[in-house]
């Protein structure tokens, strides 16, 4: 965790140079959580440059939460890097086969758990779920005591962080007793289920369409009948408002973004789950040709109601062909 208090520590440092010695150019870096300024410049060459640097070490360095540097002068755009794909992807792949081969380390574990409160949208079967798929594709890794502890510190601080900048509404951390009973839970569970036997692959089918439907139906929960995830707006920082991450966006549709569009997330092995997914979709395969039967017509329905709700509200759509599949 000491990481992440040297980034706060670094983040406080760079606002209060900025308040104490503006000048003319600004450079700011934005990824999937938001944004923020990293340091001023007296010339608009010094500062594009710097954001050229800043780019190409964030992609060789794998780049996992998309960064992507602007300039500013007077407050108005003038510059932005662009990220090297070609070299980030060849970087995550070699950086992935290295360290994912290895025993599970805490910031592994905390990013992996953490996720998996994301994605399941407060459904613990589904969380469940996920864990059992990673025991499947990770079957190196256990939870450690050392993981344990990281992943309780982890998930507090990023709960903390979430409430403060409005990410999400209505917790509290350090009051909400049954929230913190849950995590501990949680934490127990995934240790629990990378101790058991590693799924068999009749298990995994079962694990990946229990998924499917589970994740259809908390989208279909949180964007359809509740019209939109708790977020306090007021909260947020104008840039968040208008370019929302994955935490801040109240109508994000989770099935439609990293399965059926394949969006990547800063996980690996959610990334993973979701393209397995996908592939089961794209190919028309009997886990997916089932949520048309009688038996989960219902799941049915409600993929058709989040795609169309995805669909009026992105400008990159899902194709509908996918239900004929």
């Amino acid at each position: 965790m000491s990481v992440a208090y040297t980034e706060e520590t670094m983040s406080l440092e760079n606002e209060q140079e900025k308040i104490e010695y503006p000048r003319p150019y600004e450079l700011y870096h934005s990824n999937v959580d938001g944004g923020g300024f990293i340091k001023g410049y007296e010339t608009q060459g010094d500062a594009i440059q710097a954001a050229d640097t800043e780019q190409k070490t964030s992609d060789y360095s794998g780049n996992f939460w998309v960064y992507i540097y602007h300039v500013y002068h007077h407050e108005r755009e003038i510059y932005t890097s662009r990220p090297n794909w070609t070299i980030i992807n060849q970087r995550r792949k070699e950086i992935e086969r290295v360290e994912r081969s290895k025993e599970l380390t805490p910031q592994m574990a905390s990013s992996v758990f953490f996720a998996s409160f994301l994605y399941a949208q407060d459904d613990t079967e589904l969380q469940h779920d996920f864990f059992a798929y990673f025991h499947w594709i990770r079957q190196q890794w256990a939870v450690t005591g050392e993981c344990q502890a990281a992943m309780a510190l982890y998930f507090v601080e990023i709960l903390r962080d979430m409430e403060s900048s409005g990410q999400h509404a209505n917790l509290d951390i350090f009051t909400n007793s049954s929230l913190v009973a849950r995590m501990e839970a949680e934490i127990q569970a995934m240790t629990d289920i990378f101790a058991q036997p590693v799924p068999t692959k009749t298990d995994r089918n079962r694990i990946i369409a229990s998924i499917m439907r589970m994740m259809i139906a908390r989208d279909y929960t949180y964007l359809i009948e509740k019209g939109a995830r708790p977020k306090n707006q007021a909260l947020m920082s104008p840039y968040e408002r208008s370019n929302p991450s994955i935490y801040a966006d109240p109508q994000r549709t989770f099935f439609c973004r990293y399965v059926l569009l394949g969006e990547k997330t800063t996980v690996p092995e959610f990334t993973e789950l979701f393209s397995d997914i996908q592939t089961h979709i794209e190919t028309g395969s009997p886990l997916f040709k089932q949520i048309r039967t009688e038996q989960y017509g219902e799941t049915y329905r409600q993929l058709e109601a989040i795609i169309r709700f995805h669909n009026d509200r992105s400008k990159n759509k899902v194709d509908l062909t996918i239900l004929r599949r």
